[in-house]
């Protein structure tokens, strides 16, 4: 599984949220700069690009889709009431439909 971020301090928040999360349900996971270099993990934290034939399931926390989203197995946008954050998942909502994709909505707001 890949995690497209931003940023490398978005990258380390995440990498530390994984790492000191419980020990008993511990994650292999690491950061993967740029698209040269090679993860080994299950999980890799992206500052690149996702490459389809790499990672079936990418969860985006990145401003952008990936450039060819209609090739992952699974994709998942995060949101909550940040406005910024819900503006950006609207907008990836609204890309991913264009591209042909139905995105299926956990609305976590209606429990």
């Amino acid at each position: 599984m890949g995690v497209v971020c931003d940023t490398m301090q978005q990258a380390q928040e995440l990498d530390d949220l994984l790492w000191n999360f419980s020990p008993e349900a511990f994650i292999p996971h690491s950061i993967v700069p740029d698209s040269a270099t090679t993860c080994t993990d299950p999980v890799g934290i992206l500052l690149c690009q996702p490459v389809a034939e790499d990672w079936d399931t990418v969860i985006i926390l990145s401003s952008t889709l990936p450039a060819d989203a209609d090739r992952f197995k699974r994709l998942a946008l995060v949101a909550h009431n940040d406005e910024t954050v819900l503006s950006q998942a609207r907008s990836h909502f609204k890309q991913l439909r264009a591209l042909g994709i139905e995105p299926r909505v956990h609305d976590q707001r209606k429990r």
